[in-house]
């Protein structure tokens, strides 16, 4: 395909490392060895690397800070890093030995199932699915969530705020069903990229077909038209209120005009749809084919992308997950380096094969 040796030719070292072992999936030992080379003595690649050390205070691993462990992991992903790598290899062993620390304690002892499932989700996309402890914590996830995925039932979602004293900050956002947010069954963007990057769950059918069947629920109009971030959990244990967050909702979903080559596409829908281009239910749907012919408005006659400079921002702090930091390349001014990550990122996600 003449786009990926565009890439190849005109790419950094991230993209040109990732086009060969995504794309073109180059199997020449000595062509990976150089790559790998160029990718790991890129100065982008280990500003972030230095962020990806053992942290485990809630907010040294989530937050939008650049030292958060799940941006510099995201990144690492981003950039190509998977298991094998011997610098990622001993920067994630510690991760790994702490979820099996957490996972050897009661119930009741355990972290925050979020911190659990945030962890084990970044370790499955940079290739440590297969990992004991990773693929219990994905796993127990999928047992818990599916049943309701499959009910399909929002009707009790939410509940009236009559006898509740939310935040005057949060009085007009939705209350979640605490029943619902106790009992752990409402999907979060990290539940999908854990499934859908786990590659035992995903190779066998009966866990295939529950991964879809989640899937199948978030492409829902009935999902779809939940809060954004799903509104406020109540603890009743603790009588306290928290903002929800991290659900999985998809801009354009309903089908919004293009107005020009100004697209009603926020940033976090390319994440999205890398993440959902997995699932063969998800390549499938309305929404994502329409958004793939968003996509291609902006693709010239030889077959490059050139997204909004503002679609792929690197913000200096932001969550990953929402698409804050989006860079791929470590000269973001020309415009052949937007046309570098707009086509590696096209390809990448029109590009999956089951």
């Amino acid at each position: 395909m003449r786009e990926n040796e565009w890439l190849m030719a005109n790419a950094g070292p991230v993209i040109r490392y990732r086009t060969a072992a995504e794309l073109l999936h180059e199997t020449e030992p000595a062509q990976m060895e150089r790559l790998e080379e160029e990718l790991l003595s890129t100065g982008m690649v280990n500003a972030w690397r230095v962020n990806v050390v053992p942290r485990f205070k809630a907010y040294e691993m989530h937050g939008s800070k650049s030292e958060a462990w799940e941006n510099a992991m995201g990144k690492m992903y981003d950039f190509g890093l998977r298991r094998g790598m011997a610098s990622l290899d001993r920067v994630t062993a510690p991760y790994i030995a702490w979820l099996e620390e957490k996972l050897s304690l009661p119930e009741g002892k355990r972290p925050s199932r979020f911190y659990l499932i945030l962890v084990a989700a970044f370790l499955a996309m940079t290739g440590y699915s297969e990992e004991e402890t990773v693929e219990r914590v994905i796993s127990e996830r999928l047992e818990t969530i599916y049943p309701f995925a499959r009910r399909g039932d929002l009707s009790d979602f939410y509940i009236s705020k009559e006898g509740y004293r939310l935040p005057k900050v949060w009085r007009n956002r939705p209350l979640i069903n605490p029943d619902l947010s106790e009992s752990g069954v409402i999907p979060s963007v990290h539940d999908l990229n854990g499934f859908l990057h786990s590659r035992s769950m995903m190779e066998d059918p009966t866990l295939r077909e529950r991964v879809e069947t989640i899937v199948g629920f978030i492409l829902t109009p009935e999902y779809q038209k939940l809060e954004p971030g799903y509104g406020i959990l109540y603890e009743r244990e603790t009588k306290k209120y928290y903002a929800a967050g991290w659900s999985v909702h998809l801009s354009g979903f309903f089908g919004q005009e293009v107005k020009g080559r100004s697209i009603d596409f926020d940033r976090p829908n390319l994440l999205r749809l890398s993440m959902l281009s997995h699932s063969r239910i998800a390549r499938g749907h309305p929404w994502f084919r329409r958004s793939i012919e968003r996509l291609k408005v902006y693709e010239d006659e030889d077959g490059l992308l050139t997204f909004p400079r503002e679609w792929l921002p690197n913000l200096g702090t932001g969550y990953l997950i929402s698409g804050k930091r989006m860079t791929l390349e470590e000269n973001k001014g020309p415009r052949k380096a937007m046309t570098a990550e707009s086509t590696f990122g096209y390809l990448e996600i029109t590009m999956k094969k089951d």
